[in-house]
C-alpha cells in the first residue's frame, strides 16, 4: 500500500480482496498518514475512523518549551 505504481496496484487488486486492503488501511499502524489519506479518498472511508488518524501517540510535541 506504500509505494508502487499503477502496476502494483493492479497486482495488489489481484492477489487481495477489496475487503481485506480495506482493513489494512483501518487498523494498521505501519503506512503513512499520506498513504491512508490516498487510500481513504479512493475508498471513501472516513479517514477519522483509521488507526492512523485515532492515535494519540500523534500529538506534536513543542520542542522548544
Amino acid at each position: 500500500l506504500e509505494f508502487g505504481g499503477d502496476r502494483e496496484i493492479d497486482l495488489l487488486f489481484r492477489l487481495y480482496p477489496t475487503e481485506e486492503i480495506q482493513k489494512v488501511v483501518m487498523e494498521s499502524r505501519e503506512i503513512s498518514p499520506r498513504t491512508v489519506n490516498y487510500w481513504c479518498l479512493s475508498f471513501k472511508i472516513d479517514r477519522e475512523r483509521t488507526r492512523c488518524f485515532t492515535m494519540q501517540s500523534r500529538m506534536v510535541w513543542n520542542p522548544f518549551s
